[in-house]
């Protein structure tokens, strides 16, 4: 059964609290003990009793000022995070882990320093084995009291959220390379299309000043005629020619139309593309949907241009319907020319309906020519729209990236 604090200290401070009583007492007892003592022998006993008193006194001081100091320098060694374990400060007689089998309140205070030293030796283990790179084979350290177990367990959870985090950026970092693959792939068929749809324009200009040319001939083959028949010569030279012209001009369909199949399906795949992007974006959550919404818009600009292409495509059968005409037309008054002379009249209105048919067909390819710039236009805000959507998918795999190292630094192993 352990004694009071009171009881423990009695053998050590009494002592320093009786012996200068005794001290006090021994002038005034010892004559009645002793009647025929001399007063000197009164006063030398009175002075070695007074002398042992402060000795003793000094011994129990300089006793409690070690331990005091002992346990100032441990309490220091715990506020600078290097508490005491045991093995002895070499500037000191004795660590301030001994005190604590002192029996006073001295030992008391070294003890709950202990205490203290093994609370925190506990705790800096625990956030050591959640956050050493060592791996997750540490092993585990005692439940930890009071507010310290509710700091470990913050911790823990902590470092739980830090790997989802981890483990969602890799997941999204992932997703934003697949995504920036498919839009490299749509910048890349915009760019295709672009091309193409310049080597569009540049043939409906080319046909249009073909069919330009044309109407010039045959309005002018149609005054010489009406003139002359002596111009039948000539006459035939510019049939041949519209001839040419005609084929020409069929040619120029046929070639415009292969081009605007390429461009259906560029415009396809592009439609492709733009649903890959947004079922990439899907994946990636909340941070993707900034660029669904661009994809989406992708996605649009491709239906318009399939549109577009398949406008193209009937303007383009009915100029070749009306080349073809052209050409029959133009080939019936060569075979007629051989007749010029009772037959001027005929072929008049033959060149006539040459004119107004190459006028037709003059108004029907500046309406490819719009179209195929609108085309363009198209194609060029989906490219530009592609390298946009290339530029977030890159910038969001670098915040990836960088969430996903900032996060390793807290996870454990």
């Amino acid at each position: 059964m352990s004694l009071p604090a009171s009881l423990r200290i009695l053998p050590r401070f009494g002592l320093a609290v009786l012996l200068p009583t005794a001290a006090a007492l021994v002038p005034l007892l010892l004559p009645q003990a002793v009647p025929d003592a001399a007063p000197q022998t009164v006063w030398l006993a009175t002075g070695g009793a007074l002398a042992l008193a402060l000795l003793i006194g000094c011994v129990l001081a300089l006793d409690l000022s070690d331990a005091m100091t002992r346990l100032v320098a441990a309490a220091d060694r715990l506020a600078a995070g290097t508490p005491d374990t045991g093995t002895p400060d070499p500037r000191m007689p004795d660590d301030a882990s001994a005190l604590s089998v002192r029996g006073d309140e001295a030992g008391g205070i070294a003890a709950a320093l202990a205490r203290v030293a093994r609370i925190q030796g506990s705790l800096h283990g625990t956030l050591r084995r959640l956050t050493h790179e060592a791996g997750g084979d540490a092993p585990a350290a005692e439940p930890l009291p009071g507010r310290y177990g509710e700091m470990a367990a913050l911790v823990e959870d902590a470092r739980a959220s830090f790997r989802n985090i981890g483990q969602q950026a890799a997941q999204v970092a992932v997703a934003a390379g697949q995504a920036s693959t498919a839009v490299s792939q749509v910048a890349d068929g915009a760019a295709i299309q672009t091309e193409d749809l310049d080597r569009v324009v540049n043939a409906v200009g080319r046909s249009v000043r073909a069919i330009a040319d044309v109407t010039d001939s045959t309005r002018a083959a149609s005054d010489m005629v009406r003139v002359t028949a002596g111009f039948a010569d000539r006459g035939k030279a510019e049939m041949a020619r519209l001839v040419r012209v005609s084929q020409t001009i069929g040619d120029n369909s046929r070639r415009i139309g292969r081009i605007t199949e390429a461009i259906t399906q560029i415009a396809v795949k592009t439609n492709i593309l733009s649903v890959n992007a947004s079922i990439e974006a899907a994946r990636a959550g909340e941070q993707g949907k900034g660029f669904e919404v661009v994809a989406e818009e992708v996605g649009k600009l491709a239906d318009n241009a399939v549109e577009s292409a398949r406008q193209i495509a009937e303007i383009i059968e009915a100029a070749a319907a009306l080349a073809e005409e052209g050409k029959t037309v133009t080939e019936q008054a060569r075979r007629r020319m051989d007749g010029l002379a009772e037959r001027v009249d005929r072929i008049d209105s033959a060149f006539q309906s040459v004119a107004v048919a190459m006028e037709e067909q003059q108004a029907s390819v500046r309406e490819i020519e719009r179209s195929v710039e609108s085309v363009r236009t198209v194609a060029s805000k989906n490219a530009a729209a592609s390298e946009e959507i290339a530029a977030t998918m890159v910038h969001l795999s670098r915040l990836a990236d960088e969430t996903r190292r900032q996060v390793s630094r807290f996870q454990a192993g």
